[in-house]
């Protein structure tokens, strides 16, 4: 991957993590937020920008994320699960 300027944004209004990449394919994880614990329900990358590193790209930036709230979080879909169970330290807080 290139050196890329993607901005990551908490879409609040569609409870969602995004990467903004500046064209139409926008990765983003689908949350839910219970008991301030947010649940990764599911990660999408488009299949146009498959491949690339945008799923771990922006499951690093949602765990930064939630750990500047002060909060954790529980991968629903495989991916996410995987993804954090390999990085335990947004399960931990």
């Amino acid at each position: 991957m290139e050196n890329e300027n993607i901005e990551f944004i908490d879409n609040k209004t569609l409870s969602r993590f995004e990467l903004n990449l500046g064209t139409t394919n926008t990765p983003f994880i689908d949350y839910t937020i219970v008991d301030g614990t947010y649940f990764l329900n599911y990660v999408k990358v488009p299949q146009e920008i498959e491949g690339r590193g945008y799923g771990n790209k922006i499951m690093k930036a949602a765990s930064a994320y939630i750990v500047e709230q002060d909060k954790k979080a529980v991968g629903i879909c495989s991916f996410a699960s995987s993804y954090l169970s390999r990085n335990p330290l947004i399960t931990n807080i």
